[in-house]
């Protein structure tokens, strides 16, 4: 049996129509429905919320899943606008660049060797080392000479 498509406004007026005329939900205010966007066992709409208004809450909300499911075998809802394509999460430039080096400098740039990486090593041994113009580091030459 094939189904007929109705946009889902006109499907929140039926599920309305149809619990209106439930016993003890004849106070309905208003119903609303969930377009899925990947159909599941064949519906492509759910009964998401109702408010009761004047009608009592627990017998709508037992009447609710019959006429749905009476509806759903009926009716698909059709999408009221096509949905874009979702692109994929932007990584923030941090995690990007952690994820994959930065292409600023080409792969046949020279790169440093070990006359340059030892250079980095004295610049450091520079700096750990104590310097006599400071109080403290006279007094730490002082005692191990």
């Amino acid at each position: 049996m094939r189904k007929s498509v109705l946009r889902p406004h006109e499907l929140n007026a039926l599920l309305l129509a149809e619990l209106r005329r439930a016993p003890g939900c004849e106070g309905v205010a208003w119903v609303g429905i969930y377009v899925l966007r990947r159909p599941i066992r064949g519906k492509n709409w759910l009964a998401a919320f109702f408010n009761p208004g004047t009608a009592d809450k627990l017998a709508c909300a037992r009447e609710m899943p019959a006429i749905e499911a009476r509806l759903q075998a009926q009716y698909d809802a059709i999408e009221t606008r096509p949905r874009p394509a979702r692109t994929p999460r932007f990584l923030g430039y941090r995690n990007y660049h952690r994820r994959m080096p930065s292409r600023l400098v080409s792969d046949d740039a020279p790169r440093p060797r070990g006359a340059a990486s030892f250079a980095n090593l004295a610049a450091i041994r520079k700096l750990l080392t104590p310097h006599p113009k400071t109080a403290r580091d006279k007094a730490l030459l002082a005692k191990r000479r």
